[in-house]
C-alpha cells in the first residue's frame, strides 16, 4: 500500500513541479523527497519524469538498481510496473475513441492489418473492447515475454503462435491489452 501512496505523492509533486516556472530551483526538493521516499518505502531506486507540452523537463534516476552493487538508476532504467500499464493503455485507447480515431467495436485487424491470432475467427473479430475487458480468448502467456527484452511488435507478432484459452472469458493478460494499445498507436482510420 505504501508503494501506491508513494507513487501518488510522487505524481502530485511531479505535477506541481511541472507547473513551476523555475524547475531547476525545485530539483533539489524533488531529489530530497525521492531519497526520503526510497528510504521510507525500502525501495532501492526509482525514476521520475516530467513532460510538458511534448518537452522533457525532467528525466532522472534516484537510488540504485541493486543495493549490493550500487549500480545507479538512470533515466533509462526499465522497471516492471505490473498491471499498471493495462490501465494506462486502456485510458489511451479510450481517449482516442473519444477523439473518433478508434472505435471500441471495430476489429483490431482494421487498424493493424498484420494482426493475427491462432484462431482465424478471433483474428477477424477481436475488437479493442475484448482486449480491454480480457475476453479475447487469448490465454495468459506472460512467461512468453516477461523478463525478456522484446520490442512490442515482436511481442504482438508472437500472438499468432499462442494457444487460445478454452474459455473466452479467461483473463487475457498484458499481451491482449498491448494489442489494443497497438491499435491505438496506429492512429489510422480503419481499412475496412
Amino acid at each position: 500500500m505504501f508503494k501506491v501512496g508513494c507513487l501518488g505523492l510522487c505524481l502530485t509533486i511531479a505535477a506541481e513541479l511541472a507547473r513551476a516556472e523555475r524547475l531547476e530551483e525545485r530539483r533539489p526538493a524533488l531529489a530530497a523527497f525521492m531519497q526520503d521516499a526510497l528510504e521510507t518505502g525500502s525501495a532501492p531506486g526509482a525514476t521520475a519524469g516530467i513532460i510538458k507540452d511534448g518537452e522533457v523537463l525532467l528525466a532522472e534516476g534516484f537510488g540504485y538498481i541493486d543495493l549490493e552493487t550500487k549500480h545507479p538508476v538512470t533515466q533509462d532504467t526499465v522497471f516492471a510496473i505490473g498491471s499498471s500499464t493495462k490501465a494506462f493503455t486502456t485510458a489511451s485507447v479510450a481517449l482516442l475513441i473519444d477523439d473518433g480515431r478508434l472505435a471500441w467495436d471495430q476489429p483490431v485487424i482494421a487498424y493493424l492489418p498484420w494482426f493475427r491470432m491462432v484462431d482465424q475467427h478471433a483474428t477477424l473479430h477481436a475488437i479493442p473492447r475484448d482486449f480491454a475487458l480480457h475476453r479475447s480468448g487469448l490465454a495468459r502467456h506472460d512467461f512468453s515475454w516477461y523478463g525478456r527484452v522484446m520490442e512490442r511488435d515482436e511481442v504482438l507478432a508472437s500472438i499468432e503462435r499462442l494457444e487460445p484459452a478454452v474459455d473466452h472469458s479467461a483473463p487475457t493478460g498484458a499481451i491482449g491489452v498491448d494489442a489494443a494499445g497497438s491499435a491505438a498507436d496506429s492512429f489510422d482510420s480503419p481499412t475496412q
